[in-house]
């Protein structure tokens, strides 16, 4: 039914619907804003950068934990590059997930 229904709007040529099906079935990413109106800020960004630009062994693959979102200004978006269950294995990647799932908490 839900190929049928979205074949039928015909948004997706039909030499892309295969890729289009697949796209859809990715995991979306784990994403986290800092709120502009803290004072700490700059010092979240700091640490994130710092942290972030360290390569992390994840079963065998060198990946890089976090990154900023590009077109979002001032570096106020940030995407983790790690599925949830990467970020409970580190120690300190579960403090990050911690410390943003606080902050989602809060507000």
């Amino acid at each position: 039914a839900f190929e049928a229904y979205y074949k039928g709007l015909g948004f997706v040529p039909a030499e892309e619907w295969e890729n289009f099906l697949q796209t859809l079935k990715k995991p979306l990413p784990l994403t986290f804003r800092i709120p502009r109106n803290t004072l700490f800020s700059d010092n979240i960004k700091q640490k994130l950068k710092l942290f972030g630009a360290k390569p992390l062994d994840i079963d065998g693959k060198e990946v890089l934990p976090f990154k900023p979102i590009p077109w979002y200004p001032n570096e106020l978006a940030w995407e983790f590059c790690l599925s949830a269950r990467d970020l409970k294995k580190d120690p300190l990647l579960k403090t990050v997930s911690d410390f943003v799932s606080n902050q989602n908490i809060q507000g």
